[in-house]
Order: structure tokens, then sequence, then C-alpha cells
């Protein structure tokens, strides 16, 4: 058989990528708690070497954001991030801009901070969107928070990260002279970055963080009338941008997947007048709830002309040491598989951005003073955490990376006519992609992510085409231990020379770990 040029190019690409990864970079040396990929232990699977990276100056589109939240509140300093970001090939970032930290005189703006962040981020590859956030003193006065800053001050220490920042007070509820205040702000600031910030956010998570004098507006005025009084506000929010930037994104986001605010909000129009609808979530395992709630954003919040909102996952992360998030068994493993299950799940759902909470852990964050360790690097050495290297495996993966209903994969057992048990292989999720028209298949378990879960043997069956063979070089790619292997071995097995099996493909043996691996193409190396 002869190969036309294109072909023998194709081959000489893969060829060289293949290569290329042989002779980069050492294994990750981290602590694994015990549990090895079995793909390692596979007679006839060969381990390539490192997964490929990309700078985010390299990445023409990618839905990868990483959080820059709580600057307002001075948590940490930014400058020594932005090249880490950069090099883990995020295109996303997300940042409050602290009202607080804006107008510290009446009429009087300093945006000095957030041009350092916003520049920062844009001389590596990386776009911010901004969230207009929180309350000012000047104009939403609370004796609570005026009262821990000054008993800080007063012990000469930093006051915890919700007082500072003024957390939740909203100017709605402070009358005409603090909305006019506001809408003020959101005109100085939309016209200071016209032309650098295209989507603008308005508040954040409202169910806990829209206050009436420090109290929680549902909890005051009940859950209709507290999302009647946001609509309101972000409609006020978004035509003071608009009046500035004519063709702002504008965004909401909800900390629950769904509550009674979501139909309260759709009710009160706000698809009127918001482009993007975006959710937070904390949950131990990151699939949860996500078929329901994309299925009500979908039905309930519509643009005027019928469309659905675009959805995003704006914020979403793992602690590494202590949190608020009850009995956990917290790790930088912990945090690398949540990573991996939380963008594969979100992208799969058809999320348009995925981005991990946070950039670095916060100093003073938590009430009683405790810092935060939900960053993906040290805040103490500054180095990256294990989560960072699995961000940068993901970071060149979704470059050009788009959801494909269209592949068919099913996850069962090896014998799919045994007399056996089912349920843990029918827990098993699988999603289907293309990275640049490339087949990208992911399976994993969705157990609870601090428990190590053992892997489950079983096989995997796809249909990419009416053909067998649509990966002609079978590779898989583990984004947590940031390896390659080569796994014709696998697949297709002995069947792999025959014409006839009507168009089903078979990778066998293959394991469903607890965080997603990807069966793909070696040729998607070289792209």
């Amino acid at each position: 058989m002869r190969l036309g040029l294109a072909a023998i190019v194709a081959m000489l690409a893969v060829a060289s990528a293949l290569a290329e990864l042989k002779v980069a970079g050492e294994r990750l040396k981290m602590d694994w708690q015990g549990t090895e990929n079995p793909y390692e232990t596979l007679k006839g699977v060969e381990r390539i070497g490192r997964t490929p990276i990309r700078h985010s100056c390299d990445i023409v589109k990618s839905p990868l954001g990483v959080g820059f939240e709580t600057l307002d509140r001075n948590t940490f300093d930014p400058s020594w991030t932005y090249h880490w970001l950069g090099d883990a090939g995020v295109k996303w970032a997300r940042c409050q801009t602290g009202w607080i930290r804006c107008e510290k005189e009446p009429g009087v703006y300093d945006f000095k901070w957030l041009d350092e962040v916003v520049d920062g981020l844009a001389a590596e590859g990386i776009e911010t969107w901004l969230s207009l956030s929180f309350g000012n003193p000047l104009y939403t006065p609370n004796d609570d928070f005026a009262n821990r800053i000054a008993k800080a001050r007063a012990e000469g220490v930093l006051a915890a990260g919700w007082a500072r920042g003024y957390i939740g007070e909203a100017a709605c509820y402070h009358g005409e002279k603090a909305m006019a205040g506001w809408c003020a702000y959101v005109r100085a600031i939309a016209a200071h970055f016209k032309g650098r910030v295209k989507v603008w956010e308005v508040w954040n998570e409202p169910v806990w963080f829209f206050r009436d004098r420090g109290q929680v507006a549902n909890n005051v005025h009940g859950v209709s009338k507290a999302a009647r009084d946001f609509a309101a506000f972000v409609r006020a929010t978004a035509e003071a941008v608009r009046g500035e930037i004519s063709d702002a994104r504008i965004s909401f986001n909800l900390a629950e997947l769904s509550c009674g605010w979501t139909v309260a909000l759709a009710n009160a129009g706000i698809g009127e007048v918001v482009d993007i609808f975006n959710y937070h979530g904390y949950e131990p395992y990151p699939e949860a709830a996500l078929d329901s709630m994309f299925g009500q954003i979908r039905a309930l919040m519509k643009r005027p002309d019928g469309t659905p909102l675009e959805i995003w996952q704006g914020e979403s992360g793992r602690a590494t040491g202590r949190s608020d998030n009850g009995v956990t068994l917290p790790s930088q493993y912990s945090q690398a598989r949540f990573i991996a299950r939380r963008i594969v799940s979100d992208l799969a759902h058809g999320a348009k951005v995925s981005s991990i909470f946070t950039v670095t852990d916060f100093l003073r964050y938590y009430g009683d003073g405790r810092d935060q360790y939900y960053g993906i690097l040290d805040g103490q050495t500054r180095k990256p955490k294990h989560g960072w290297y699995t961000l940068q495996c993901l970071g060149w993966l979704c470059d050009g990376l788009v959801s494909d209903p269209g592949i068919f994969s099913y996850f069962d057992t090896e014998k799919p006519k045994e007399f056996t048990d089912r349920i843990s292989f029918a827990a098993v999720r699988t999603a289907a992609f293309r990275r640049k028209g490339v087949p990208v298949l992911a399976v994993w378990q969705p157990q609870h992510v601090e428990l190590n879960e053992r892997p489950l043997r079983g096989r995997l069956e796809f249909v990419v085409n009416e053909n067998v063979g649509a990966l002609a070089n079978p590779v898989l790619i583990d984004p947590v231990r940031c390896e390659v292997f080569d796994v014709k071995a696998l697949v297709n097995g002995t069947d792999r020379a025959k014409p006839n099996r009507r168009g089903i493909e078979c990778a066998a043996p293959f394991f469903a770990l607890d965080y997603p691996v990807f069966l793909t193409d070696a040729s998607i190396l070289d792209k």
C-alpha cells in the first residue's frame, strides 16, 4: 500500500512528538498515598513520557480558568503568580474588583492595583474577567465590620478577610445615594478597562453574600423579594457597564447548584440583561447534580430571543489543608484529582469555562483568622502544588478541546455476558471530546474525592465512526500523574486486523480510576 505525502508527513510528525516525550521530563515525585496507576503494570503497555506542555500565549482557545479572587482584601501578592499561570496554560482569570479598595475618597478612583493584575495576566496570554462586588464604608456603613477592623488594628493583626472587604454589603439596601455611588464606580471602572476586559460579573454568591446591613438578604426579606432585589441590582449594574462598553458580556453566579433563587431570578427576568450564568461548586464529588442543574438553567434562564444563557463554572476547588468543608482528609493528591474531575465534568456538560479556586493560599481568610489552603500554588513556599501540574497537563489538552456527543463510549465488565454485579460499572462516567479533530475519550469513577477508590477493571467499548481503527495509534493520558502510555496492545486486541466488528471498538483490559484518564490517538501529541 502506498502512502500519500500527507500521510507520510503526519506519521513523521507523530514519531517526532513521541520521541520528544520519551526524552522530556522525569516522572512527577508526589505523595500518591499508596496508590498506583495500574496501566504501569499491564503487559504490552509502555510509558512514553510526560504529557506535553504549552504556555498560555501559545494556546489560542481554551476553557480553563483560575481564580484571582479576594485581592480586594489584600490576601496575597499577585506579582509572583503570573508566570506560574502562564506556564500552566490557563486562559481565564476571575478577579474581584473591590469597591472598597478602588474608592477610598468619594469620587476618587484608584485602579492601579487592578491594572497590574489585568496587564500582568495579559502579558502571559490570560484574559481577566472582573467581578463587581461588595460594599464600601463610604456608602454602605456597617458597625460590625468597622469594629472588627478597628479591633484587629489595635491588636496589631490583620482583620479577617470578610470584614476588611465589607463582604456582601449591598448598596441597594443603603438608599439612593449609595446606589448612585455604586453606579458611578461601575461606570468609572468600565470606562477604565474598556478594550481590556470583555466579561463583567455582577456580585459574588448572592444567596450568601447579598446583605442588608450585615444580614443575609433572603433571611431578612425572604427568597422571592431578595432575588427580585438582586435582579434589579444586576439590571442597574449591567446598564452602567454597557453605558461605557456597549458590547460588554454580563455574568452573574449562584453558589448553590439549585435553590429558590434560581426560579425567582428566572421569574424576575434576569435573562433579559445577562449573557452568562455561572455556578460555583465545592461538593466532594464534582459531578453532583450537574445533569439537573444544566437542564434547569437551560429551561428557565433564557435571553429575550429564547436562547439559553451561556453557562460557565466560575469558582470551584478543594483545599490541601484544614478548611471549612466539614470532615475531610485534605491532601495535594485529592486536590489534583478534584481539579481533573471538576474540569472534565464541567466541559462534558457544556460549560464554556471551568475555573479553579484559586491561584494561591490566602492569609487570614476565615473569620477566626486562619489561613486558607485552596491555592494551586503554595502561599508559603511559592512553589506549585500537585494540582498545578494537573492543571498544566489539562492546559495543553484543553487547547481546542470540544465536547463531541456523536462519539459513543461505554464501560462494562471484561466479559459482558457474565452474571455479576453491575452497580460499580453503572456508576462509571464517560465523556467524549475532540481535540483539533482527534477523538478523546474520558473515563472515571465519581467517588468522594478524598477517598482513594480502587481501580475498577473492565472494558471500554466505543464508536467513533463506522470503521474500526479510528485510533490508529492509541495512547492513554493520565492528567494526575502527567504521563502518556502506548496502549496499542489493549485496543481491539486480537481482532485488530479483522475488518468486521460492526464498527464497535474495544479497549480491554481498561481501568476506571477515581479521576479521568483519556484514551486518544498519538497524533494528538503533535497538535
